[in-house]
């Protein structure tokens, strides 16, 4: 089962963005209730994340 995110990954900003634009790391909410805001788009393009 994969579970939604309340977030999509920006590629012109290489962040990932709250569906209002704000970015999803600066949410303090988000990050206390999900731990992170990981995505796998950086794992397509880097071989360190």
């Amino acid at each position: 089962m994969e579970v939604a995110t309340p977030y999509v990954y920006d590629s012109g900003r290489q962040v990932n963005v709250l569906l209002d634009g704000r970015v999803a790391a600066g949410d303090h909410a988000l990050l206390r209730e999900l731990g992170t805001t990981t995505s796998t788009a950086g794992s397509k393009t880097h071989f360190d994340d």
